[in-house]
């Protein structure tokens, strides 16, 4: 369905459309709050993401890379994480 909108709308429309759909789906919904003077105008919307990644060397594990050294690397603990913090609010 998005798909279709996209194709005949603007991003802001399909923004837009999303926003009437969740809103008409908070004010129709009892389990979802069935609050009737819901707004999405009046809503706050946001998301905090905390991350933590570690890189396998998957190349650095070659017979023909151990020749050079890269046991000293591999065994490093440090080099292959990343870990970071995001928020967004909209």
């Amino acid at each position: 369905m998005f798909l279709l909108i996209r194709l005949h709308t603007s991003e802001e429309n399909i923004y837009k459309r999303t926003a009437d759909i969740i809103q008409l789906n908070m004010r129709n919904n009892p389990e979802l709050g069935g609050y009737d003077a819901f707004k999405m105008q009046n809503a706050l919307t946001g998301f905090k993401l905390s991350y933590k990644v570690k890189v396998e060397p998957l190349l650095l594990k070659i017979p023909f890379a151990k020749q050079y050294g890269s046991e000293e690397v591999i065994n490093s603990d440090t080099w292959n994480k990343i870990s970071g913090e995001m928020t967004r609010k909209y």
